[in-house]
């Protein structure tokens, strides 16, 4: 069986669309039957044609009314996604509803949620569908490196900076405007912090936090955030994510250090994850691997080691994840895929990070 699904955005202009229709569809699972790709009637049915997507419509409401979806995928700018959300549920509050981060853009519109979700609401934070990230989480999890003393997320881009034929790129609207918490956060910081809950496998409980947020661009508004946690278990987190790194399309990095050995996974080299041990020995781990306990899994490889897998793929994991909750209605739950309750644990975090602000 296929689930069917809408999408809300997404259309052929949009960053992400390409991306979760190639992603959703990839195991066979899911099948976009229908969308409103963009509000812009000719794009919208432009989009529809080259995702070969039978039907689109000019609302939420035709569509959810026209079509028996079992999910709709809210691709839309963050700043919409809390009121496309809401329509949906409106509509059908027991359709499931997969969005992309952030489903909000402060705890104060998480709140206004509450009162429509039930547990039919996923968020996709596809890095940790990357499987020698996961391969990551179970090391850490199976007390391979020992207790967990500081862990460094780094997520660096140059957007805001970058040029291309002399003139510097616009970013898109919704990332020229921050909110109660800066856009910058929604984008990138909460990345991080689905990393850093997913490899702990907890709540992230933070004692204490110093951060500084800077504006280096013309676009007046934060670029460059640096922090650094003290974790209730006395694990130290050090954080930066930037959108004014040259050099960095995407420097997204995860280190962990433990009492007995170390961790680290760069998303530029997916396929490996380096361990060093407390006697200096050093490994560089693939999904061939022997000592490997998730990435080895068949579901992880669909084309033999050698041949890497990459950030799609990493989505088309994590659909893959919701696919199985949708098949198990009873349980409805996975330790790799997050829900209402963690999206608003991140933006509490998101919160905290923003509010330990130090002046400079």
């Amino acid at each position: 069986m296929k689930y069917k699904v809408g999408f809300v955005g997404g259309g052929i202009n949009s960053v992400v669309g390409r991306v979760h229709k190639i992603a959703i569809e990839m195991d066979d699972r899911f099948e976009v039957v229908a969308g409103v790709f963009s509000r812009f009637k000719e794009s919208n049915k432009k989009s529809a044609e080259i995702y070969n997507v039978r039907k689109f419509y000019p609302t939420i409401k035709d569509m959810i009314r026209n079509e028996r979806l079992d999910v709709v995928c809210i691709l839309t700018p963050t700043n919409r996604h809390v009121y496309d959300i809401e329509e949906c549920l409106n509509l059908n509050e027991e359709i499931v509803i997969v969005s992309e981060k952030t489903i909000a853009t402060s705890l104060s519109e998480i709140k206004t949620l509450k009162g429509y979700i039930k547990r039919n609401l996923f968020v996709t934070y596809n890095y940790t569908g990357y499987p020698m990230l996961r391969e990551l989480r179970e090391w850490v999890l199976n007390d391979k490196i020992g207790k967990v003393l500081n862990i460094n997320l780094f997520m660096p881009q140059e957007g805001f900076l970058k040029k291309a034929n002399n003139k510097k790129l616009a970013p898109q609207d919704w990332r020229r405007k921050d909110y109660e918490i800066p856009t910058i956060y929604l984008d990138l910081g909460i990345h991080l912090y689905s990393i850093l809950s997913f490899i702990l496998n907890s709540d992230v409980k933070i004692k204490s936090v110093k951060s500084l947020n800077k504006s280096f661009s013309q676009w007046g508004v934060i670029d460059s955030v640096s922090s650094i946690l003290l974790l209730k278990d006395d694990i130290v987190v050090n954080i930066w994510f930037s959108k004014v790194a040259l050099g960095h399309t995407n420097g997204l990095e995860v280190e962990v250090y433990g009492e007995k050995g170390s961790l680290r996974w760069h998303q530029l080299e997916p396929e490996y994850l380096y361990y060093c041990d407390d006697s200096g020995n050093k490994l560089k781990l693939d999904r061939g691997s022997d000592f490997v306990i998730e990435a080895r899994k068949e579901r992880y490889n669909r084309f033999k080691v050698g041949h890497p897998d990459g950030y799609i793929e990493a989505f088309a994991n994590y659909y893959y994840d919701i696919a199985e909750i949708l098949k198990n209605r009873e349980s409805f739950s996975s330790v790799f895929v997050f829900d209402f309750a963690d999206c608003e644990k991140g933006m509490e975090f998101l919160t905290m990070i923003k509010e330990g602000e130090i002046c400079c």
